[in-house]
């Protein structure tokens, strides 16, 4: 989406269990290939989630992958990508689900850890906030507000140990407005055609009008808010386990996503390790 150059990338099994989640740069030397998964290896929120490895490479809109491995109860695994950037797919998680159902995935003896919330913590820039609190489920939920007609205000929500895979938030789609594209390619990101959107079949784009200019990508009901909840599901998965509580958001976005997470794993009262997960 951001780089246009062609990629290709593979999920591989775990060589064991505890071996957790990794992504390797096969186009890279030895040296500079791993990429941890974790809130510290993120140097950029800006339009997606962006990894960096302490080498000065970095990897590329993570978010969807992350998200679809928490849906699909993946947690070892070796994703082996010959390039900078995460494929957009058709702009969701349901193409890397999809994928992962039809690989199958195999329960491990050993049991996995997860991270139970036990009080409250938030952060807030301007009328934006994010928050993580107790609940019994991973519970995902998010207000968006536009002034954009096509979007206006949205909410929507997924339980993770409910829904699983069946929830719409899986099939929720990227959006973007026209101005970001144009102010990305400025800055030499975005591969989108800012003259011909109309052909774009796997982003949603907003236009200077506030409604959707590529017709052809009609949204459902909330896709707007739902994709917002799979962002967060994707950026929260960055977490060294599952976390067992409940996220919500108010015109949250990766920034707040990210900083809540790292605010959160800092605050080691808010929080206890649990097995079983």
């Amino acid at each position: 989406m951001h780089t246009g150059r062609p990629v290709s990338m593979t999920a591989h099994p775990a060589a064991e269990a505890g071996y957790g989640i990794r992504f390797e740069r096969t186009d890279l030397r030895n040296g500079a290939r791993e990429f941890p998964v974790g809130c510290d290896a993120v140097v950029s929120t800006d339009h997606c989630t962006t990894l960096g490895n302490g080498s000065g490479a970095t990897l590329m809109t993570v978010e969807h992958f992350m998200a679809a491995l928490s849906f699909t109860g993946v947690g070892n695994v070796r994703i082996a990508i010959d390039g900078p950037e995460v494929p957009l797919m058709d702009g969701s998680a349901a193409s890397f689900v999809e994928g992962i159902l039809e690989a199958g995935v195999r329960r491990l003896a050993a049991p996995r850890r997860a991270i139970r919330v036990l009080e409250a913590v938030e952060v807030r820039r301007g009328d934006s906030w994010a928050r993580l609190e107790p609940s019994g489920t991973r519970r995902f939920s998010c207000r968006i507000e536009f002034d954009a007609v096509a979007i206006g205000c949205q909410e929507a929500a997924v339980d993770l140990d409910d829904e699983g895979v069946a929830s719409p938030v899986v099939r929720a789609r990227t959006f973007v407005t026209g101005a970001a594209i144009r102010e990305l390619q400025k800055r030499g990101l975005g591969n989108l055609p800012v003259d011909d959107v109309r052909a774009l079949k796997d982003v949603i784009v907003i236009g200077d009008d506030g409604r959707v200019l590529n017709e052809d990508c009609r949204p459902f009901a909330n896709e707007f808010a739902s994709h917002k909840c799979l962002d967060a599901v994707g950026d929260l998965a960055l977490a060294p386990a599952p976390i067992i509580g409940r996220f919500s958001g108010l015109r949250s976005g990766h920034a707040l996503n990210v900083e809540l997470l790292r605010r959160f794993i800092a605050r080691t009262d808010a929080w206890r390790w649990e097995d079983g997960a």
